[in-house]
């Protein structure tokens, strides 16, 4: 079993970014629950009824390979860039319920094409436009770095 490395504060930064996610998305009007567990071979997930406009979406309480090795900003930016994949998926969760049915294997790749292709183009973009960056606040936030009051 792998440890545990993502901790409960990491899981808040998760939903966060989600929420702002979902309002960069005009996502609204989905009622979105979040759960902290293992999850099998993934980051993180979404699952989705789309006629209730509810989600639930995942982040992988397990440790990773990626993380063993990553500093703390590339970890942050790491679950950033999980939240806006996931809610990408919401995005273009029309798309898929209308499409699955014809051929899901293919939905589902051409699906992951597209969020990609906005992984690579636009979160960068999107991140550099805020006015103050989501890490350095998540850093000043757990205080990392302060020197302790006597």
């Amino acid at each position: 079993m792998k440890k545990s490395c993502k901790s409960f504060l990491d899981f808040e930064f998760f939903k966060r970014r989600c929420e702002h996610w979902k309002r960069e998305f005009n996502l609204l009007d989905w009622k979105t629950f979040y759960e902290f567990k293992e999850l099998d071979e993934a980051y993180a997930n979404v699952r989705w009824d789309l006629s209730g406009r509810t989600a639930v979406i995942s982040l992988n309480s397990s440790n990773d390979e990626f993380q063993d090795r990553a500093t703390f900003v590339e970890l942050l930016r790491n679950i950033d860039m999980s939240a806006f994949h996931e809610c990408l998926h919401l995005l273009y969760s029309w798309y898929y319920s209308i499409l699955k049915d014809i051929n899901e294997k293919h939905c589902a790749t051409m699906d992951h094409q597209i969020i990609r292709v906005m992984e690579n183009s636009v979160f960068d973009a999107m991140i550099n436009s805020e006015p103050i960056s989501p890490y350095e606040q998540e850093i000043q936030s757990r205080n990392f770095g302060m020197k302790k009051k006597k």
